[in-house]
């Protein structure tokens, strides 16, 4: 396996971990709404759940656009991605 598609891999992966993640903040973020509705509490809670929607999806938004540079990219630009990946990920 290329260190392209290496990183591809570890991207889809992560975007992957992201996607349920989100389903998972998605459904609790319901969940707090209703029992914040139900029990009329502040809606801090409600917009802390929500900025946590909000900030796994734009991580998967920037991991798939990284997947088509990477896709675009030529083999000299790899090592470059590779470390902004390393980092991106820790």
């Amino acid at each position: 396996m290329s260190l392209k598609d290496n990183l591809i891999n570890k991207l889809e992966t992560q975007i992957d971990a992201w996607d349920k993640e989100l389903d998972a903040e998605k459904a609790k973020a319901e969940k707090k709404e209703a029992q914040a509705e139900a029990e009329k509490s502040d809606t801090r809670l409600k917009e802390e759940m929500m900025d946590n929607v909000r900030s796994l999806q734009a991580n998967i938004n920037e991991a798939k656009k990284k997947i088509q540079e990477i896709r675009e990219a030529g083999e000299d630009r790899i090592d470059d991605f590779k470390a902004q990946i390393r980092d991106w990920l820790k």
